[in-house]
């Protein structure tokens, strides 16, 4: 029958587009099969990874509020532990590509483009870089986990020395590298949020520790967190309010003036 249909007139063609198509799509399912395994070696993701973070994400509002938003705005009160002096800036994100902006205080104005963080007429007690660690980044790192160039893997549960809480721990890391990472995040095994995050300081690891959440903008966003040395000892806090998304992000603020302090 396959001998006749070749022969047959008019039919010849047709079985071989038919067999070109299937050919086609044998090599397209081969082609996509070993992408597929290629992408999965380059991860080296633990396979248990994406299910707590998915869990953790949807604890957070899930991502189509984080993806709608294209950036975020909001009110920080931040306070050093030594300093009675609370300072309140503006911040706005840009989510997409973890850069943000703030104005501090009555003059004072830092930025962080993605790669440097700086200063204009910058009096704080602390870096521009750990206000770009704490406003970029920890305000946002459910949804962060999910990243094209974010890596994360499962690491052994842990608990935090005010507590006997066995936390779900996340290892989070980005390429090109994020201020202050790779970061250990601390999902609690109960309602799924994020708890705390563990980064890299100047000084040694620190801790962000986040109080409670509350709904915003499709989101469920920290309404305040303490920032702890190595030690354990409390470094900082910050009261966030105030919460926006959809504003427009001022490109021209991605460029340090000559005055600028540049980290």
């Amino acid at each position: 029958m396959l001998c006749d249909l070749i022969k047959a007139p008019g039919r010849g063609v047709v079985f071989a587009v038919l067999v070109t198509a299937v050919l086609a799509g044998a090599c397209s399912k081969k082609e996509k099969a070993e992408k597929a395994d290629d992408a999965n070696q380059a991860a080296a993701v633990d396979p248990e990874a994406p299910r707590i973070v998915i869990a953790m994400i949807d604890a957070h509002g899930g991502m189509p509020g984080w993806r709608v938003a294209k950036t975020l705005a909001f009110t920080n009160e931040f306070q050093m532990a030594d300093d009675s002096v609370t300072t309140t800036s503006r911040v706005t994100v840009d989510l997409a590509k973890r850069r943000a902006y703030a104005d501090v205080g009555e003059s004072e104005r830092m930025a962080w483009d993605g790669k440097r963080a700086w200063g204009i007429q910058w009096t704080q007690p602390y870096p521009a870089r750990l206000r770009a660690v704490l406003d970029c980044y920890m305000t946002q790192l459910p949804w962060l986990a999910m990243d094209p160039s974010a890596t994360v893997s499962v690491a052994p549960e842990d608990t935090l020395w005010d507590n006997s809480v066995q936390y779900k721990v996340v290892k989070m890391s980005f390429h090109p590298a994020a201020p202050g990472g790779p970061y250990r995040l601390y999902i609690d095994p109960d309602t799924k949020r994020l708890h705390a995050c563990a980064f890299n300081a100047a000084e040694g690891e620190e801790v962000v520790v986040f109080g409670d959440y509350e709904k915003a903008e499709g989101m469920v966003l920290p309404s305040h967190y303490v920032v702890y040395n190595a030690d354990h000892t409390p470094l900082a806090s910050g009261r966030l309010s105030g919460w926006a998304a959809g504003h427009s992000f001022d490109e021209s603020r991605m460029t340090p003036p000559d005055s600028a302090i540049v980290e």
